[in-house]
């Protein structure tokens, strides 16, 4: 009886949470010239859509959201005149399922220079009950891709701090 109850409740679990949200599937690229290659980052374009409707307030929060990541964690101890931009592009679409609306998001952020060459990316999408309308929601979707990409930043300025202690003479 007690093994029964303890199937029923795992699939009634597993039947809840499946139904929630498929998980976030991301996928990402960066190609970075080679040292001593180092740069600063601000945001670049930022569009997002709702439902097809351009949503140029959820930008702006979006955008303040970047910049403050910057402000608050971007190493800015090499002075560099090169500058990379984010771009991004963020999409949301509603559905029905069953008698439950759904929403499905993606998430597509670019690292790029001012000629639109293109050092990094970073994707995500996802189906479930999130949305993009949501301050809370918009700040975790965006520390997810700046802790990412200012990691890259962050490892490079080790790596450069190497490159410049074993090439000074």
């Amino acid at each position: 009886m007690r093994r029964q109850f303890y199937c029923f409740f795992l699939g009634v679990f597993a039947l809840l949470g499946a139904s929630c949200a498929t998980g976030a599937k991301r996928s990402s690229f960066a190609g970075y010239p080679p040292l001593p290659f180092f740069w600063e980052c601000r945001p670049g374009r930022i569009n997002v859509t709702i439902d097809r409707v351009r949503e140029e307030g959820i930008a702006g929060q979006i955008e303040t959201i970047i910049q403050t990541w910057l402000d608050g964690n971007q190493n800015y101890d090499i002075k560099t005149d090169r500058v990379l931009f984010l771009d991004v592009t963020m999409e949301q679409r509603s559905f029905i399922r069953g008698a439950e609306f759904y929403n499905t998001i993606y998430i597509s952020c670019v690292l790029r220079d001012g000629e639109g060459t293109v050092y990094a990316r970073e994707n995500e999408y996802t189906t479930g009950r999130r949305n993009l309308v949501v301050a809370p929601e918009q700040y975790r979707i965006m520390k997810r891709v700046m802790e990412k990409l200012l990691g890259d930043q962050e490892k490079r300025y080790r790596a450069l701090a190497d490159y410049n202690g074993k090439h000074e003479n």
